[in-house]
């Protein structure tokens, strides 16, 4: 899984993003409590 192109690409793409199960170099984050977010997938116009 580590080579393939999916991966590759994901990373790629957006360097810290988790592309698969136990991608800990880049997986395992945390953050304060009290943080919210606003997640938007697909935007308008991308």
């Amino acid at each position: 899984m580590v080579r393939t192109n999916f991966v590759r690409t994901v990373h790629q793409v957006c360097p810290t993003a988790y592309s698969y199960a136990y991608d800990d170099v880049n997986g395992l984050h945390d953050c304060p409590t009290q943080k919210s977010f606003d997640v938007t997938l697909c935007p308008v116009g991308r």
